[in-house]
């Protein structure tokens, strides 16, 4: 497992590699629903600009944009007093477009009483600055 403060700079790596993997793959991409064990109720997403809190508005927000299929290129992390800072790059497709490159940095904290959980405390999410979300 993690253990935040002792654990390795590649120990934090691949936790993250599987985090995103996760939830791109098996959540943001194709069960919405599912993101709201991923978020609380403390939980901040910047989205284009936009902040949206708590775990209800999240997956609200998410469940109401154009299908996405994102293909991750690079994933860095680093721990925190907290958790796990967590940088994505990489480009996505919306409806089936080209591909359109994005960012995203979050943080991931343990919960609280719950061995080897995790959720998003805080979530920035941008396209690049020539791409429009339609």
């Amino acid at each position: 497992g993690i253990y935040f403060g002792t654990s390795s700079v590649m120990d934090v790596t691949a936790f993250a590699k599987a985090f995103i993997a996760h939830y791109y793959d098996n959540l943001l991409d194709n069960n919405r629903a599912g993101l709201r064990d991923f978020y609380k109720d403390g939980s901040s997403l910047l989205f284009e600009g936009q902040t949206i809190q708590n775990t209800e508005a999240i997956v609200a927000h998410f469940s109401q944009l154009p299908p996405t299929k994102h293909k991750p290129t690079v994933i860095d992390a680093q721990p925190t007093n907290t958790g796990i800072l967590i940088f994505v790059g990489g480009v996505m497709k919306i409806n089936n477009s080209s591909d359109h490159p994005f960012t995203r940095i979050c943080i991931v904290t343990p919960v609280p009483g719950v061995q080897n959980s995790f959720y998003i405390t805080n979530d920035v999410f941008r396209l690049a600055a020539s791409q429009n979300f339609t």
